[in-house]
């Protein structure tokens, strides 16, 4: 099947989806205003791009488009944008479980736009066992990465629309996506963080109450590993004599 060629083949897909991000970064350090990369005149550059990239450096570069990924998502001023419709993209990780069976992170984040590493085993004709890597740039209003937080998320893309119906204005916070992309995780959170805003008090004594169920946890677990430590030295003593 496709999948599990994928998966057998998911060692080249990585090296490939590693160079890509490698080349990206070169091509975007360039463009940054700060950079050491910017002192290095270009003809050496190109030899250095192409001495560490021999196949392929100058289809990455052109994917590259040589734009330089913003530091992270800006949150919109006014709702009623882009005809009062935005889209935005927020990326979970690759879970452990996941990478035990082989998975592969498959989505790069650049500043608005996510790419799509797609990786192709032909398995029929003259080309079959033969390896294609697909990379496809897509732009939205908006992207969040794996190392984005919920607050981020509150602050850049909820917070605006609690902003605009807290003057009598109507809005609604939709979440899309295949079964297990964090849709729930995303919106509950959501949710919870609005809560705490509108009912500060509840949200306070909440967390007091958290913060004390954890301590009674971690005095429970430091009791148990104390109380493992001296039937072990019980035994080690029982077993001396």
């Amino acid at each position: 099947s496709v999948r599990a060629a994928r998966l057998r083949y998911a060692d080249c897909f990585e090296f490939s989806v590693a160079q890509f991000r490698v080349m990206r970064m070169l091509a975007c350090g360039r463009e940054s205003r700060f950079s050491p990369l910017k002192r290095i005149p270009d003809g050496v550059y190109s030899r250095i791009i192409a001495f560490a990239f021999p196949r392929g450096h100058k289809e990455l570069l052109r994917a590259s488009n040589m734009q330089r990924p913003e530091k992270d998502c800006a949150p919109y001023k006014n709702v009623m944008d882009n005809n009062g419709f935005v889209v935005m993209i927020r990326k979970r990780p690759v879970l452990a479980h996941e990478i035990r069976l082989g998975e592969f992170d498959c989505l790069s984040c650049f500043g608005n736009s996510i790419t799509c590493h797609d990786g192709r085993v032909q398995l029929e004709g003259l080309q079959a066992g033969s390896l294609q890597m697909l990379h496809r740039d897509f732009t939205f209003d908006g992207v969040f990465d794996a190392k984005h937080t919920n607050d981020q998320v509150y602050r850049q893309a909820f917070a605006p629309l609690v902003e605009h119906v807290s003057v009598g204005n109507s809005a609604t916070f939709m979440c899309h996506g295949q079964t297990g992309t964090g849709k729930t995780y995303t919106i509950s959170s959501m949710q919870r963080m609005l809560a705490d805003m509108l009912f500060p008090a509840k949200a306070k004594t909440e967390t007091k109450r958290k913060t004390k169920r954890k301590t009674e946890r971690k005095r429970e677990t430091e009791t148990a590993a104390e109380k493992g430590q001296e039937r072990e030295r019980e035994q080690e003593q029982e077993q001396e004599q």
